[in-house]
């Protein structure tokens, strides 16, 4: 097992961790017998933090690819997950059985730590880019900045339609990458499986 792989493979656990209390928090609520007023807003940015740590573990994969001259370039890689296990656990209410939850108190009352910690997510992200690949593409550069200035923007506003138009904006940007991605990685597997069939075969022999 190379250095990288090892690495990946923790990146991976920290992903896993925060996507499992994305979806254990609505876990809980199934579970509680208090009343539950959930909150659309809320569901939609919990949908983009799993897209978001999806997409990042899936997009460290060519990476492996990359000279690596540091050690600390790798350790760049694994740091954004970190900020997405805090925005996991910000995301995901407690529930209790006998006081009723209003999830959107809740989530306004949370989008500090949720949006500077996308925030923070986004920012490391491009940082290792940058690090281990010296990316340097303006595009990539602006979408940083434009997503940062979002998240801080939604970290102070309390307006639910602002909330509410950016995590459709978002919902629906990610959601077009992560099919972009999952082209992409069915791409890069498909030759290899297609070569290890017989000669003269076909795929639905």
């Amino acid at each position: 097992m190379s250095y990288f792989e090892f690495l990946m493979v923790l990146a991976g656990i920290v992903v896993a961790v925060a996507m499992t209390e994305i979806v254990g928090g609505f876990g809980r609520l199934v579970r509680s017998n208090a009343a539950i007023k959930l909150d659309g807003a809320h569901m939609l940015w919990s949908y983009n933090a799993l897209l978001l740590a999806m997409l990042y573990w899936n997009g460290m994969w060519p990476y492996q690819s990359v000279d690596i001259i540091y050690v600390g370039q790798i350790w760049l890689l694994v740091l954004p997950t970190l900020a997405l296990v805090i925005v996991a656990y910000a995301l995901s209410p407690n529930a209790p059985d006998n006081n009723p939850i209003n999830i959107r108190e809740y989530y306004l009352r949370k989008r500090q730590p949720i949006f500077i910690g996308l925030a923070t997510f986004v920012s490391l992200a491009y940082l290792a880019d940058y690090a281990i690949a010296g990316v340097h593409a303006l595009q990539e550069l602006l979408t940083t900045l434009f997503s940062v200035t979002t998240f801080i923007v939604l970290a102070i506003t309390v307006r639910i339609v602002v909330h509410w138009c950016l995590a459709v904006i978002m919902a629906l940007f990610l959601t077009s990458a992560g099919a972009q991605s999952l082209a992409e990685s069915y791409a890069r597997f498909e030759p290899s499986h297609s070569s290890a069939q017989p000669a003269g075969s076909t795929p639905l022999n």
